[in-house]
């Protein structure tokens, strides 16, 4: 899915934060740690949606709203 849009995310901690969730219900990881990964996951999606829309050109992301960023 995200080759085919030129991407390749770290998903380990996305992928640890929700096995943690679904199998415990609850995270060891601190508050911080949690809104980091949250933040991450946030910035892949849009910038994978604005790729396969076929938007080049640039675009704010969500973990830090006064940066932009460029496809």
């Amino acid at each position: 899915m995200f080759q085919e849009v030129e991407m390749n995310p770290t998903l380990t901690p996305i992928v640890e934060l929700r096995n943690d969730l679904i199998h415990s219900g609850l995270s060891l990881k601190s508050h911080n740690e949690q809104t980091a990964i949250y933040n991450a996951c946030q910035d892949m999606i849009r910038e994978y949606i604005l790729r396969l829309l076929g938007y080049t050109g640039d675009y704010f992301q969500f973990s830090t709203p006064n940066t932009v960023s460029s496809i």
